[in-house]
């Protein structure tokens, strides 16, 4: 094994937040952006160990994810975060793309 591509990363804990679930939807901006940052950490753990090599630039895709993540849990809650437009558009355009594929395949496939 080459040590030279061996990306250290410090141990993060799993967020304490125990928020019960009658309150999760009063959690804080911070609380979001600590159980997305432990989340986006935990999907680069196991893209590393699946031999994916980690570099500087790469982790601009990963920011990407942490925002995503943190949207999503936001969006469960009715609150509003940016890149909630994109992620609608792209939806819309994955769903009318599928539906597409759908109506033009043979029935005898």
């Amino acid at each position: 094994m080459k040590h030279n591509n061996l990306l250290i990363l410090p141990i993060i804990k799993k967020p304490e937040l125990n928020i019960p679930p009658e309150t999760i939807s009063e959690i804080t901006e911070d609380q979001y952006e600590e159980i997305a940052e432990h989340y986006t950490t935990q999907l680069t753990k196991l893209l590393i160990n699946h031999g994916f090599k980690m570099e500087d630039f790469l982790f601009r895709d990963l920011y990407l994810v942490f925002e995503s993540i943190k949207s999503a849990m936001m969006r469960s809650n009715n609150k509003y975060h940016p890149i909630q437009e994109y992620s609608d558009i792209v939806y819309e355009n994955m769903s009318s793309k599928d539906d597409t594929e759908k109506e033009g395949k043979d029935d005898t496939d």
